[in-house]
């Protein structure tokens, strides 16, 4: 597997709070509010990290999950696609990704999967650089927001922005910082993924 084969969650502030593999429910509000550091990295790498107990496996690149930890779903699965995509009430609706810091390299990293059915990704104060190698296979529509005053996060973004296979925006909320606590910044990323996702998922 590449460096991108395995994701995460350090064990550490609200990752306590997280109940085992699986429990996409209590992850995903965490890492949409960028409140989960998730880090991306090799199984030998991970390895002695996950037997110490200092990091819980969250998903790994792979179509199938590594003999040395079974119960570790995908990606896909881990994010919900898989769920989404089989269940009657929403296998008709389009999907997409939003993630915060790295969890936007989640997202990012799920949607380069050959045939990702993702529709549309938005990327708030994201570390898409994290992506790695998928990001040029990420041909969804991105949409990247970062804050004027989360200097490196822009620069990083950029070079992410430049790698991505399809159609793509940087968006810099004039500012904002890394968690968009600002007065009013945090509208401002809603109407811009609001716009984003009406536009490329249900053509508006």
């Amino acid at each position: 597997m590449d460096l991108l084969a395995l994701f995460a969650v350090l064990l550490k502030d609200s990752a306590l709070t997280l109940g085992g593999l699986g429990s996409l429910p209590l992850l995903r509000q965490d890492l949409v509010a960028g409140g989960v550091d998730v880090v991306p990295c090799s199984i030998p790498e991970a390895r002695s990290m996950i037997d110490a107990g200092k990091v819980r496996a969250l998903a790994v690149m792979d179509a199938n999950p590594p003999a040395l930890y079974p119960n570790v779903p995908t990606l896909r699965k881990e994010l919900g696609t898989d769920w989404a995509i089989a269940a009657s009430e929403t296998a008709h609706l389009p999907i997409g990704y939003f993630g915060a810091s790295t969890g936007a390299a989640a997202a990012l990293a799920a949607a380069g999967v050959p045939r990702s059915p993702v529709k549309a990704i938005v990327s708030r104060g994201g570390r898409p650089d994290l992506a790695g190698d998928a990001l040029p296979q990420v041909v969804a529509p991105t949409l990247l927001i970062v804050g004027s005053l989360d200097h490196h996060v822009i620069e990083l973004n950029r070079m992410a922005y430049e790698r991505l296979g399809g159609p793509k925006e940087l968006v810099i909320i004039d500012g904002a910082g890394h968690l968009f606590e600002e007065p009013g910044t945090l509208a401002q990323v809603e109407r811009h993924a609001t716009r984003w996702f009406r536009y490329h998922l249900a053509g508006e």
